[in-house]
């Protein structure tokens, strides 16, 4: 699967899929399972791995395209159509999918592209952006109701996430230093001096504190 530059995380049947064979496409769902619907239309989900979106098995910075389309019902009858179909949300699911958020983008390329999937049936979609460690670029609704929302997101690029890391490095640098002047700014008589007093506000954060 080395060769693949797309992830489908939650494929399911694959419904919006134009080739649902696509070669440049991994598709993943952690179900496996066949279904007959209420109107004798065969539900096919078989995957090409079964895993956990909370936890995919792909290495870091793996695809150049990441689709999340999770579960939106957070209920449904036992024998429900559309729970066979779409999945069900367990109690937990501002949690999981926090995790799944963390995950497309951890296995995204730097620059890469996230597209999400949502139907706000029940939960509004405003609600579940908030859920992404990284701000969407534009989305759009769709539908008879307009209840399902396409939403962009991408990566941050390689040039952005090396000057965070630098600016972290920078930091943890300076503190490392007031540290040190807090550490020997001493006055004659013993006692700390203003510059030592003010480098220990800095490091503990309350350098406007009386």
């Amino acid at each position: 699967m080395m060769d693949k530059s797309i992830l489908d995380m939650c494929c399911g049947s694959r419904m919006f899929w134009f080739d649902r064979a696509d070669p440049r496409a991994v598709f993943v769902d952690i179900r496996a399972e066949s279904h007959i619907l209420c109107d004798g239309r065969k539900l096919e989900i078989a995957p090409d791995l079964v895993a956990d979106f909370r936890q995919l098995p792909f290495a870091d910075n793996t695809f150049q395209i990441v689709v999340f389309d999770p579960p939106h019902l957070t209920h449904c009858g036992p024998e429900g159509w559309q729970g066979k179909k779409y999945g069900i949300l367990s109690k937990s699911w501002k949690d999981d999918l926090t995790k799944g958020f963390a995950e497309a983008f951890r296995v995204l390329r730097a620059g890469g592209v996230l597209i999400f999937k949502w139907n706000e049936v029940h939960i509004p979609t405003r609600d579940i952006i908030k859920l992404s460690p990284v701000p969407p670029i534009f989305g759009h609704p769709s539908g008879k109701r307009a209840n399902t929302n396409w939403v962009c997101f991408q990566k941050p690029g390689k040039d952005l996430i090396t000057q965070l890391a630098a600016a972290e490095a920078q930091i943890k640098d300076m503190k490392e230093v007031l540290r040190g002047i807090h550490n020997t700014a001493i006055d004659p008589c013993g006692s700390r001096s203003g510059i030592a007093i003010a480098a220990k506000r800095a490091v503990q954060g309350d350098a406007y504190a009386e």
